[in-house]
């Protein structure tokens, strides 16, 4: 079984053939710049939030009303003092209801592939998590996909921050995986109710 708190540090190569607009779950994690807490402190295993990270909770809650043409589902999400996960399902929609299908099966045959190809079949399911940066490739306009979705809402958090006068700043990048099925979907549920409690300084 692979470990779980490493759920958003592997690094490994972004699948070239997946569009991160299709209807998918998907894994994210946001860092604060220089891991700077401010969205609060971990206290006896809780979290006890800094008005920035109120902030940072409630915008990303505002998610689906803010892109309701994106059919966006919002699953567990949890704010940390330097950082912020999420899992967050794009549905169908009209700006990914006409890609080809057979690109989208192409794409996850191209994962398995490359997963067995590496580690053996047997090893499969241990090995598909995808850590990966998302700045570090770009698949055609950033719009009406995962990036834009992540980059409203960072726009959205440092806006309000400097309504209330607070220093704040994101770090540029973020990471994602896409999540093909439903043993790793529970294991990024598991991993985000768990965040505080296994949280180390």
């Amino acid at each position: 079984m692979y470990r779980t708190y490493d759920i958003y540090r592997r690094k490994t190569t972004r699948l070239q053939k997946w569009e991160y607009s299709w209807r998918a779950y998907y894994f994210i994690t946001i860092k604060t710049k220089n891991n700077i807490h401010y969205f609060g402190e971990i206290e006896n295993a809780k979290m006890i939030m800094s008005n920035i990270g109120k902030i940072a909770s409630e915008e990303w809650m505002k998610t689906p009303n803010i892109r309701s043409d994106m059919n966006i589902s919002l699953g567990e999400f949890v704010v940390m003092p330097d950082h912020f996960h999420a899992i967050i399902k794009i549905g169908k929609n009209e700006y990914n209801c006409s890609s080809d299908a057979m690109h989208r099966v192409g794409a996850i045959a191209e994962f398995k592939e490359s997963s067995m190809h590496r580690v053996g079949t047997n090893m499969y399911y241990k090995n598909k998590l995808m850590n990966i940066n998302s700045s570090q490739h770009i698949f055609g306009p950033q719009k009406k996909n995962l990036s834009s979705i992540v980059r409203g809402y960072k726009s959205k958090v440092t806006v309000r921050s400097r309504q209330i006068n607070s220093t704040f700043e994101w770090k540029s990048r973020f990471n994602d995986q896409v999540i093909f099925d439903n043993e790793h979907l529970i294991n990024c549920r598991r991993y985000i109710l768990n965040n505080s409690t296994n949280y180390k300084k």
